[in-house]
């Protein structure tokens, strides 16, 4: 079994998009016919085709179109198949989690996003998929014979602790450093522009350090211990 590099899984995630896209139209379109006033039902006739696309396909077929198209099928730790609910859970993580679960392809052992490891899911190269030989990532060299380590739980919690008391630190700083007038209407001096734009860099830098080293068990909080 193999893992694909994570550009192949976002290739795969903006085909899917591209796919949703026309039944997204077309939701708005049905809207419009319907003429209902309910701006909740509105809403979901919108949004059923985004919520029930992904879950259903890889319920069904272990992939959705854009993961076949890349070769990508989706299982359960144990390889089986995802059911309906499991799949939907995976979805709803992936939605909430956003941009910040794909950071953790680039450091767990099996490649696992954080959605991936709350549902209990891998994403796997299909194995009669003609891939070469640098797209099939193995698992990644763990010394873990070597320490005991917190439960995934405990570094993912310490993980989001440390995010959002960063963000708040950032706020502070901002709050500080850059006027009201920048913030609320964008009319912003020079220096303050580029302040922004180091403070842009600076978070993204922060999550990715978090993320890295916190699933490593190198944070306080939830460091490994080593077994003597």
């Amino acid at each position: 079994m193999s893992y694909p590099r994570l550009i192949r899984r976002l290739k795969a995630l903006w085909i899917d998009g591209l796919i949703i896209i026309p039944f997204i139209v077309l939701g708005f379109v049905l809207v419009s016919i319907l003429k209902t006033k309910n701006d909740l039902i509105n809403i979901l006739i919108v949004l059923f085709p985004i919520f029930m696309y992904e879950p259903f396909m890889v319920s069904l077929r272990g992939a959705t179109f854009g993961h076949s198209l890349y070769g990508l099928k989706i299982i359960t730790t144990k390889g089986n198949k995802l059911n309906i609910v499991l799949s939907t859970l995976r979805f709803l993580l992936k939605i909430v989690a956003g941009s910040f679960s794909l950071i953790f392809v680039l450091t767990t052992k099996k490649h696992q996003a954080l959605h991936d490891l709350l549902s209990g899911s891998l994403v796997v190269n299909e194995p009669e998929f003609d891939l070469p030989s640098y797209e099939k990532k193995q698992e990644r060299f763990s010394n873990i014979e070597k320490y005991k380590y917190p439960s995934k739980f405990r570094r993912i919690f310490v993980i989001l602790s440390y995010m959002f008391a960063f963000f708040v630190l950032m706020g502070v700083w901002a709050s500080i450093f850059i006027s009201t007038a920048c913030i609320e209407s964008r009319v912003c001096s020079t220096w303050e522009s580029t302040l922004q734009i180091l403070q842009g860099f600076v978070f993204w830098g922060a999550i990715f350090y978090f993320i890295v080293v916190g699933w490593r068990a190198r944070l306080p909080g939830c460091r490994r211990q080593k077994i003597v």
